[in-house]
This record gives C-alpha cells, sequence and structure tokens, in this order.
C-alpha cells in the first residue's frame, strides 16, 4: 500500500511536469478571488485616536465643499456626549446619492474624481476612522431632497467574511445631510479630551472656519485660530504643489515649525491646507 501510494505520486508528479513542459504559450488557468479581507479595517484601529478618526469625518465633509468652490452654508457639527460615549457627526455637504451608497462601505469607493484635489484619504478615510473610533457606526444620508437612507456598520459584520451589507430606506433628515453617529467606542474620552479637540480643529481648520465654512463641537461654534506666520512656506505653483508627496496638513506658528496632520498618512496624495490656500486664491 506504501508503494502503491508512493507510486501514485510519483506518476502525478510526472504528468504534473509533463503538463507545464507543454505549455508553450500564455493560457488562463482560472479565476482568482481578489476581495479584499477585512482584515484591512482591523489592521488601521490603531493609527487612529479621537483627534484624526474625527477630522479624517470633517475632512469628508470638506471635500465636496471645496469641490463646490467654498459655496457658502457649510455647517459640520459635532456632538461628543462623554456621559453615553456617543460620537455623532452632522454636514450638510450635499449627502450621498443611493446609488454612491457602496462608496460608504467599499474600499476605495468615492464619488471624487480621482484626479482632483481632495483632503480626505481617497475612499478609506471615512469609513476607517468610524470603525477605528467605535464597533458599531450609523450612517444617515440624504442627497438633496431625495429619499434617507442608513447603513449600520456592526462588529458582526466586520467579524463575517462577506462583504454585503443590508441598507434602509428611513424617515427624512433635513436635505443634503449626512449624519454619522459612533457608539460602542474602543476607547473612551471626557471633558479634557472634548476640550483638547476644540482647540485642534481651531488650530487645524482655521482657513476653512476664515472662507466660510462653520464647525461645532456640542453646540459651541470653533472660531479661527490666527498665527502670525506660516511654518511652511506658501507655494502658489500648481506643479510645486503637487510635487509634495507627505499627506501632512501644515498649521501657522510663531513658536515651532512643527506639521500638524488631522489625518494618518497615506500613499494616496493628500492636499495641505497651504496647498488649498494657493489652488483656490
Amino acid at each position: 500500500m506504501t508503494s502503491g501510494l508512493y507510486y501514485g505520486l510519483v506518476v502525478l508528479r510526472i504528468r504534473t511536469s509533463s503538463s507545464m513542459a507543454n505549455v508553450t504559450a500564455k493560457t488562463e488557468v482560472g479565476p482568482l478571488d481578489g476581495t479584499p479581507s477585512k482584515r484591512m479595517f482591523w489592521s488601521i484601529i490603531s493609527d487612529y485616536d479621537l483627534k484624526t478618526g474625527l477630522c479624517e469625518l470633517i475632512d469628508n465633509a470638506l471635500d465636496p465643499w471645496v469641490g463646490k468652490k467654498l459655496e457658502p452654508g457649510l455647517v459640520i457639527a459635532l456632538q461628543l456626549d462623554s456621559n453615553r460615549q456617543l460620537i455623532s457627526v452632522t454636514d450638510n455637504a450635499g449627502g450621498v446619492k443611493q446609488e454612491n451608497l457602496r462608496n460608504l462601505l467599499a474600499p476605495g469607493g468615492s464619488s471624487n474624481d480621482p484626479s482632483s484635489e481632495v483632503i480626505g484619504i481617497f475612499g478609506v478615510g471615512s469609513k476607517r476612522a468610524g470603525i477605528a473610533l467605535g464597533e458599531l457606526v450609523q450612517i444617515r444620508t440624504r442627497w438633496g431632497k431625495a429619499g434617507t437612507f442608513q447603513i449600520d456598520i456592526t462588529k458582526d459584520w466586520l467579524d463575517s467574511d462577506a462583504w454585503e451589507l443590508a441598507y434602509y430606506q428611513v424617515p427624512d433628515i433635513s436635505p443634503k445631510t449626512t449624519d454619522v453617529v459612533i457608539s460602542h467606542l474602543r476607547k473612551s474620552f471626557g471633558p479634557d479630551d472634548v476640550e483638547a479637540l476644540k482647540t485642534h480643529l481651531s488650530e487645524t481648520y482655521g482657513w476653512f472656519i476664515s472662507q466660510g465654512c462653520t464647525i461645532k463641537v456640542n453646540d459651541e461654534e470653533i472660531l479661527e485660530r490666527s498665527f502670525d506666520h506660516w511654518a511652511y512656506p506658501r507655494m502658489s505653483n500648481r506643479d510645486q504643489l503637487r510635487s509634495h508627496s507627505t499627506p501632512l496638513r501644515f498649521t501657522r506658528s510663531t513658536q515651532t515649525s512643527r506639521p500638524v496632520s488631522s489625518s494618518i498618512g497615506t500613499q494616496k496624495k493628500k492636499t495641505t491646507v497651504s496647498t488649498f490656500i494657493a489652488t483656490i486664491a
């Protein structure tokens, strides 16, 4: 029996080798499954803290606003309830069309033009930021005056191998609105964290605030924090702007020259605040 098994294995090897030797041209063998693993979400959770995660969600609202040439009226409202350990981010940047809801879920999914100047991590940032902050992410969105839809990204869905996720039509929220609610937080926060976040937002988004964007934290409007000098030189040539390889947002400071980034670095180019000033001005 042993020799028979051994002989069978030898014959199999010979046939396999012979078959490979007879291949003289590229021949399709079969398809490979290129579906990404959900491990990609788990692998980045440690990259985020409260500031970077929320800034990524803010960036997600700023991208379409910048694309609309800073149309007046953008409001981004953050609610952080330290007692209930609940976070919500609401914006009126336009909402998401029903046919584009998959972009809220699929890695790389985005309605942004790949050649456009965006500040959010292209097609990935808002999704992984929400998941990194909490085990339950509920997203409601209403494109214009169309219907309102909701998706719930849960721990059970993340633990499964399936990529399909049900979405629901729900009672209407305000037109052009997206509301992200994050609960079952991975790391708790307190009142001091909320105050530190306010300062961080005033420094990071000062220029956007000066251009008409309103950012609120717990109903308190964040004011622009002014500086005397840019720590990073302003550039006016578009080719020079696109030459940046480090995806950091720089802030102005009279004391230091450190870059301040609202989000984690990525291989996709992210435009800095100083880039936007030169591009839009």
